[in-house]
């Protein structure tokens, strides 16, 4: 009985050590998004992390509800190569599907467009919580006309500054 109990503590340490080395972590994000033309326009550089060398699926969320139309333009790729990842959409335009190879940290750049069928734009920011981790660092940036009005945000902007005819 001894014997067996030993070799399950066994096995179960060196499961739970490959498990921590193959874990798949979602760490940063740095978007820009652009309000133009009745378009949205968002550019991420997404951060993923892991222990172990692998192929890695990962699922991409599109905001789906009646303001916005089907996303278009959708390019996935690794900053570190510039190498296009390809990817699949689902069915019902509501994500993107692509296996990504992970080792150490590696940005992805995630870009499409949605045109805008309503007066305003959103951005899911709950996929963290599918993650069971918070991001270590986030960045966002929104572009527009400089009379464009902004009536709420989620978090105050730290800064408000106007280039080149648009308003950041």
């Amino acid at each position: 009985m001894r014997k067996v109990i030993s070799i399950l503590i066994a096995w179960m340490s060196i499961h739970s050590l490959c498990y921590s080395q193959n874990y798949l972590s979602f760490d940063e994000e740095d978007i820009t998004f652009e309000i133009r033309d009745s378009t949205f326009i968002v550019e991420g550089l997404y951060y993923f992390n892991s222990g172990t060398p692998k192929q890695y699926p990962i699922l991409y969320p599109f905001p789906t509800d009646s303001i916005f139309g089907t996303p278009s333009d959708v390019t996935v790729t690794y900053i570190n190569t510039g190498k296009s990842i390809p990817f699949t959409m689902k069915k019902n335009a509501s994500a993107i599907v692509f296996s990504a190879s992970i080792q150490g940290k590696t940005p992805i750049m995630i870009s499409y467009r949605q045109r805008l069928k309503a007066n305003k734009a959103r951005y899911i920011l709950l996929t963290t919580h599918y993650w069971d981790n918070p991001l270590k660092q986030v960045n966002y940036k929104l572009i527009t006309k400089p009379d464009f009005t902004v009536k709420r945000f989620w978090e105050r902007p730290d800064k408000e500054i106007e280039l080149d005819n648009k308003k950041m």
